[in-house]
C-alpha cells in the first residue's frame, strides 16, 4: 500500500512540474539564429506545437533576439517582427501564415441578398454570378440568396428569364436588394404563325406549326385530314365517314 501511494504522488508530481514547465513564460536570447530554431526552442519552453508551410521559412531572414519573462504572443510578435509571417494560437496549436494570406482573408466578405421585380415579387431561381469566376448560385423560392468568401470589390451579375440582367458592385452593406426590370424588347419580337405576323407578347393561346413535307407523305383527300395527330390538343375527323364528307 505504501508504495502505491509513493508510486501515485510521485506521478502526480511529475505532471504538476511537467504542466509548471509548460506554462511559464518564454526566454531568449538569440543572435543570427534561423527561424526554424526559435520555433524550436519556443516549443521546448511552452509545449506549443508549430504549423507551417516549409516554403513560407524561404522568405525569412536571421533575427537576433533577447527577451526574459515573455508571454507566448509577446515572444511571438519579437520574433515576426520585420517578417513576412504572421501567427494564430488555436488551442495548443501556433498556426504560421505568410502575411499575403492573412491580407487576402481580410478582403473577403459574406453578403446576403434578394431579387424581386420592380412590383416588389419574388424571383425564385434566379441566376447570381461573381462576374470572372465560377461562384455563383441561385435565389431559393423566397428570392434569396447568399454568397461567402467574396472579395469585396467583386461584381455580381444577376439574370433571370424574362428581365434584363444587371450587374451589381458589391458594397459594404451585408444584405443587398436587387429589382430586375421585365425585358421589353423581348417582348416586342415578331413570331410569324400561319396566319400573319403577331407580337410575342399578345399571343394569347398556344401556336403549333406542321412541315408541308410530311403533310405531302399522308394518304390523305384534304389539308384538314392531314392535320389529324400532327398538332398537339388539334382532332381532325369526318361527321360520317363518307368520301367527301366534311371534317370538324
Amino acid at each position: 500500500m505504501v508504495m502505491k501511494l509513493t508510486s501515485i504522488l510521485l506521478f502526480v508530481a511529475c505532471f504538476q512540474l511537467s504542466a509548471a514547465g509548460y506554462s511559464q513564460s518564454i526566454s531568449l536570447s538569440e543572435k543570427n539564429a534561423t527561424i526554424e530554431t526559435i520555433f524550436e526552442k519556443i516549443k521546448e519552453q511552452s509545449g506549443y506545437l508549430f504549423w507551417y508551410r516549409l516554403d513560407l521559412l524561404k522568405e525569412t531572414s536571421k533575427i537576433n533576439i533577447n527577451i526574459k519573462s515573455a508571454s507566448i504572443e509577446q515572444a511571438l510578435n519579437q520574433v515576426l517582427k520585420n517578417q513576412p509571417l504572421t501567427f494564430e494560437i488555436i488551442d495548443k496549436t501556433i498556426v504560421v501564415k505568410s502575411n499575403t494570406e492573412t491580407a487576402s482573408a481580410e478582403k473577403t466578405i459574406n453578403i446576403r441578398g434578394k431579387v424581386t421585380d420592380d412590383k416588389g415579387g419574388a424571383l425564385p431561381g434566379a441566376s447570381v454570378k461573381v462576374k470572372g469566376s465560377t461562384v455563383a448560385t441561385s435565389t431559393n423560392l423566397n428570392g434569396e440568396f447568399e454568397l461567402r468568401g467574396i472579395d469585396e470589390d467583386a461584381v455580381l451579375v444577376v439574370s433571370y428569364l424574362g428581365f434584363t440582367t444587371q450587374e451589381i458592385k458589391i458594397t459594404t452593406q451585408p444584405v443587398i436588394n436587387i429589382i430586375l426590370k421585365e425585358d421589353t424588347q423581348g417582348l416586342n419580337e415578331v413570331v410569324v404563325v400561319g396566319y400573319g405576323e403577331v407580337r410575342r407578347r399578345d399571343i394569347t393561346g398556344s401556336v403549333g406549326s406542321v412541315k408541308m413535307a410530311d403533310m405531302e407523305k399522308a394518304p390523305v383527300r384534304s389539308f384538314e385530314e392531314a392535320l389529324a395527330g400532327r398538332v398537339a390538343g388539334v382532332t381532325a375527323s369526318s361527321d360520317d365517314g363518307q368520301p367527301g364528307a366534311s371534317v370538324n
